[in-house]
Order: structure tokens, then C-alpha cells, then sequence
């Protein structure tokens, strides 16, 4: 058996997500890394799909998810998240509880973010990725892949597991 991690209580928020393998797969992730889920604005599909079901197999009773009608009313219900903020107080180790956008727009690199418990990381619909809105007022808070020039995107199961599983290895280097 693998070895065990300890909970981030990371945030995951998928706006608008599309494809329900997409999503299954994700709360697969969020089961096994004790991440929470939020789904926000419309979903391109149905919960109760058999393709959400089974890309998440048995670990759905694992999941702390919600579902949110609008990405607004998410952060309504969590006042204490703050962003953008200030450069100087991502690594603060005092700071509030922030968020992290994940856009093929980012500059940011995936193992520079400075993530510290219960922060949150929000990613776009599959097809057109987070709005011009949502990536503004994310200020420098949006984070990419480097990827090469000639593709357009990574899938975002594939994203949503590497950033959690490599800010999980940046956490262990820099507190364990």
C-alpha cells in the first residue's frame, strides 16, 4: 500500500465542467488526497449519469462535494477567502485563506505556488477554460502547465490531479 498522506483540505472548484468522465474522475482524486469538491454553474451533464458514476466508481461516498448554482454564490459562502492578494503575502504563513486559478493563460507555475491548507483551486469548463472575468479577478493568482505550442490544452482531470499531487510534494519538502 502506498504511503499516507495528511489531508491539505485543498478546495477543489470545477465552474461549468462539462464532462461527467471529467468530473468522476475527479472526485476519484478528491476521495483518495481528503480534497473537497465544488461544482459550479451549470454542469454540461447530469450527477446521476452512469459515465459520472463510474469514472468515480465506489469513492463518491468518499467526497465532501457541493453543488453551487453560480460560481458567486460559492465565494458568498466562504467570506474568508481573499483574492487576489497581495505578492508579498502569498508565502505568509499568517495569511488568509486564498484562491488559485488554473488557466492555459497562467504564468505562474504549477510548483511555485505558495498553497497553504483549506486554499482553494478552481478550474474552467473543459471547452473554453475560465472566463476573461474570473481569470481578471484572479489578478497574478492564475496558475499554468507549461506545455508546447502546438497543442491547445491539458485534459483538466489530468491538471486537477498533478497540481494537487505536486503542491502535496512542495508542501512535504518545505513543512514535513
Amino acid at each position: 500500500m502506498p504511503s499516507e498522506i495528511d489531508p491539505l483540505n485543498l478546495e477543489i472548484v470545477l465552474w461549468e465542467p462539462e464532462i461527467p468522465q471529467n468530473t468522476g474522475n475527479i472526485a476519484r482524486t478528491c476521495a483518495c488526497t481528503g480534497c473537497k469538491l465544488h461544482l459550479a454553474g451549470p454542469l454540461g451533464f447530469r450527477m446521476r449519469s452512469p459515465h459520472v458514476k463510474r469514472a468515480g466508481l465506489d469513492y463518491w461516498k468518499f467526497v465532501e462535494w457541493k453543488r453551487w448554482v453560480s460560481i458567486d454564490e460559492l465565494w458568498r459562502a466562504h467570506p474568508s477567502v481573499q483574492f487576489p492578494i497581495e505578492l508579498d503575502e502569498w508565502a505568509s504563513r499568517a495569511r488568509t485563506r486564498t484562491a488559485w486559478f488554473f488557466s492555459t493563460q497562467g504564468e505562474l507555475m504549477p510548483w511555485d505556488v505558495p498553497v497553504h491548507k483549506g486554499d482553494f483551486l478552481v478550474f474552467g469548463p473543459e471547452t473554453r477554460g475560465l472566463s476573461s472575468e474570473i481569470l481578471e479577478s484572479a489578478g497574478k493568482q492564475v496558475v499554468g502547465f507549461p506545455q508546447i505550442p502546438e497543442t491547445r490544452s491539458l485534459n483538466v482531470s489530468n491538471v486537477v490531479a498533478a497540481a494537487i499531487y505536486l503542491i502535496y510534494s512542495r508542501w512535504q519538502a518545505k513543512y514535513v
